[in-house]
């Protein structure tokens, strides 16, 4: 079992992508690398905290491989869009072996305008119960109405 994590925009969305992936066992969304303590939603999506949007997968790494999940990242965002600190492209990475692939897959796409950036994984906060899985509840809603 592995984490990854991505920083690609509103995390609703990325959660719903990597949700229904061969191989992803579970998805959190939540707030990283931030400069404060304090992650009060408020505090947070006004941008002056310096956090991102994230999905952290847990994936099998015997069902999937990381490259694999770069591949959905890079299909699935904007990398050339602005880069406001709470929904940037970033990959967040947690050992030496997801640094290495995250920074060459950025080299790939530099010429193509990414702005993505390789971060190390620092402080998380999970978001609230409520914006986890969101997508998938209000499909539900809809489908029961």
């Amino acid at each position: 079992m592995a984490i990854a994590t991505y920083a690609m925009g509103c995390f609703w969305g990325s959660q719903d992508l990597f949700e229904g992936v061969p191989g992803v066992l579970a998805t959190e969304v939540g707030f990283a690398n931030g400069e404060r303590d304090d992650v009060e939603e408020a505090v947070v999506f006004s941008g002056d905290a310096g956090h991102a949007e994230v999905v952290v997968v847990t994936y099998d790494e015997r069902q999937i491989g990381y490259g694999d999940l770069l591949g959905l990242f890079w299909e699935n965002h904007n990398p050339t869009g602005e880069q406001r600190s709470i929904v940037r492209s970033a990959l967040i990475v947690h050992n030496d072996e997801q640094r290495c692939a995250a920074e060459a897959s950025v080299a790939e796409r530099r010429g193509g305008g990414a702005r993505t950036t390789v971060e190390e994984a620092g402080r998380y906060w999970r978001a609230s119960d409520g914006a986890q899985h969101y997508l998938a509840r209000q499909r539900q809603a809809e489908a029961a109405e």
